[in-house]
């Protein structure tokens, strides 16, 4: 089962829809009311995402169901602004950036690193920033792809390096409830996909 797309921006009245079509498809699926909650939370969460990094952007959102698994699914084309880009350096090079403070943010600034950096030439402080988000992350083709259950194994693997990376993760309600999420870069394109087995 999938749905159809709908396009929404982070401040329209079309993320309303995109939530009722997320639960009317969890009822579907035959979701007791808790999961289904925790299925609008996993969409609203990839709202929230998306906002955080680039703002009032135009995305495609739609949901695939076999059974009671489910991917949830955003696909956008962001461009950093000016002021976007200039932010991102201020806070990079200062090494002190609030985005970061959660796993969510974490991911935020991994995404909009990737972007930045197929741009432009990139200054080394945001590189060196850039390489300490790329744990958990490949590349298929032309696509940067990175993945919670790769980031999760390395974090785990080198936990004494990692203590705080690992306490964000216990923290984030999204790593808590996903069973994956899939972030794929390919140039300004963005697709990330939540997956959900209930």
């Amino acid at each position: 089962m999938k749905t159809d797309g709908i396009i929404v921006t982070a401040n329209d009245n079309k993320i309303t829809e995109a939530l009722a079509m997320t639960e009317k498809l969890g009822k579907e699926a035959g979701l007791d009311s808790k999961s289904n909650l925790h299925l609008r939370l996993l969409a609203e969460e990839l709202f929230g995402m998306l906002r955080g990094i680039a703002g009032d952007v135009e995305a495609k959102y739609w949901l695939e169901a076999e059974g009671k698994s489910f991917k949830i699914n955003l696909k956008s084309q962001i461009s950093l602004s000016d002021e976007m880009r200039e932010q991102f350096i201020a806070a990079s090079t200062s090494k002190k950036n609030a985005a970061t403070a959660s796993f969510m943010g974490k991911i935020r600034v991994m995404i909009a690193n990737m972007i930045f950096s197929a741009e432009e030439t990139i200054p080394l402080a945001v590189m060196n920033t850039a390489a300490a988000y790329t744990a958990g992350s490949t590349y298929e083709g032309a696509a940067y792809v990175w993945t919670m259950t790769a980031y999760k194994k390395a974090v785990g693997d080198n936990l004494d390096e990692n203590r705080d990376a690992w306490d964000q993760l216990e923290k984030s309600i999204v790593a808590n409830i996903a069973d994956d999420i899939k972030v794929s870069i390919a140039g300004k394109t963005v697709e990330i996909t939540v997956f959900k087995a209930f």
